[in-house]
């Protein structure tokens, strides 16, 4: 039926020969049916007590379709076996187009489902449930926790998982599965003398522990149910870039230069190191400048971006700070009407002391001064348009640290008084002991002075 409706465009269409000799074929079967007969006694009469009772749930699939079964295995007290079948069900492949390992992880489905229904509606107590398959590879998708699946596989993996446990899951060769039957088929004929009825004849054996190897073998990386890895790239904003940047340099100078190259090779979209103009450094300061004030002053920033005066609780409140054009925050200072001073000796840049970036705009200019006291280093700060944050202190640990300053500096050394020999501590009589001092003066006669 399903070939029909997959060949047939219309209603009244004739159906191929071929078509029309395979349903011919299956009419012919139709007259074996009457004489099949399915045991429905699951125990024997005179079996005796049962010992162990386990549950054995096959399934397999192929391109036709796919199915599983499920046996009840009992054992009594004098090691006789009985194998019936208790439920088994097929199903005809989807007309979409699927793998063979889909199929077969359709066929687990299928008996993880059968499993679930025994549960609930067999009166019996099971000792050991049992799921067959002899399909590797859903072996490893079920026993595999790190690779993940698409969609569709990773639904059915967790459908099986819910009813079943990994441990329960064992692999039987296709010739000793009798779910083959119902993915390939069998003639109604031959139904009666197939195991499709009897089960298994391993399943007949007292001890069937060699069949029960387990096998979990590896998902490979091409397999085209595996969802392949995507690769993730984090990009991040200038802010944490440029402070990122500042937090590993160690020269001012050098980093305003690093940034005007960057800047300016990206905008010409050339890998030659371009040519850097005095615009190009002072643009490379205030972006590095307005990045630093942005992590340290976040919210005064905020405010005056929306012409709000800062809180009362900000550290910065005294200095009354505003916005200049650029977007940095500046010191309103008391000589704002003094043609003596430029516009950055009026307006100071905030920065605050705890800040990387304040510690090499410091460094810089003490460097600058040659290494002066620490009143020329701020001098040489402050002249330059920066007002730090208790810059008195951390010029005074920067003149601590600074190698040369301490070389400078540095006390000197006296050298203490060697100890006396024991001839001049000693008493003894005197010239006992007798130096001589062979230091000079020595007198040269040269023809008739004397030198």
């Amino acid at each position: 039926m399903q070939k029909a409706c997959q060949e047939l465009g219309a209603w009244d269409d004739k159906v191929s020969i071929e078509l029309e000799s395979n349903w011919n074929r299956w009419i012919s079967q139709l007259q074996y049916l009457s004489g099949i007969q399915i045991p429905r006694c699951i125990k024997p009469t005179g079996f005796g007590a049962i010992n162990r009772t386990e549950i054995h749930h096959f399934s397999d699939a192929s391109l036709e379709g796919f199915g599983a079964c499920s046996y009840l295995r009992i054992v009594n007290d004098n090691n006789q076996v009985h194998v019936s079948l208790l439920l088994g069900k097929a199903r005809v492949a989807p007309l979409k187009a699927m793998t063979i390992p889909c199929l077969e992880l359709h066929g687990a489905v299928e008996a993880a489902r059968l499993g679930h229904t025994l549960k609930k509606e067999l009166h019996l107590t099971v000792d050991a449930h049992f799921y067959w398959t002899d399909s590797k590879i859903v072996l490893g998708y079920l026993s595999n926790s790190k690779t993940r699946f698409h969609m569709f596989v990773a639904n059915r993996i967790q459908e099986i998982l819910n009813q079943t446990e990994v441990s329960q899951w064992y692999h039987i060769p296709g010739k000793l599965n009798p779910a083959d039957l119902a993915s390939r088929g069998l003639p109604i004929k031959e139904l009666p003398h197939s195991v499709w009825l009897t089960g298994p004849l391993f399943l007949k054996e007292v001890n069937i522990s060699s069949y029960l190897t387990r096998s979990n073998p590896s998902v490979a990386i091409n397999d085209p149910e595996v969802k392949k890895e995507k690769t993730v790239m984090k990009v991040s904003t200038d802010r944490d870039f440029l402070t990122t940047l500042t937090n590993k340099s160690s020269s001012w100078y050098r980093l305003v230069r690093s940034i005007a190259n960057a800047k300016k090779m990206l905008r010409e979209r050339s890998w030659k190191r371009p040519v850097l103009t005095c615009e190009d450094l002072e643009t490379a300061e205030k972006l590095l400048i307005r990045a630093d004030q942005n992590q340290h002053y976040n919210s005064e920033v905020k405010l005056l971006t929306e012409d709000r005066p800062v809180h009362k609780q900000s550290k910065i409140r005294k200095l009354t700070p505003c916005l200049d054009d650029h977007g940095m925050m500046r010191m309103k200072g008391c000589a704002q009407g003094s043609p003596l001073l430029t516009f950055d000796e009026r307006n100071p840049i905030i920065l605050d002391r705890s800040c990387h970036l304040a510690k090499l705009i410091v460094r810089h200019f003490h460097e600058k001064t040659h290494h002066q006291g620490r009143s020329y280093t701020l001098g040489a700060v402050r002249q330059a348009g920066f007002w730090v944050t208790g810059a008195s202190n951390l010029v005074k640990s920067m003149l601590n640290s600074c190698v040369k300053c301490r070389k400078i500096r540095r006390q000197v050394e006296e050298q203490q008084m060697g100890l006396l020999p024991h001839q001049r501590t000693e008493p003894s009589p005197p010239f006992t002991n007798v130096g001589m001092d062979a230091f000079g003066p020595f007198i040269v006669r040269e023809r008739r002075s004397d030198i």
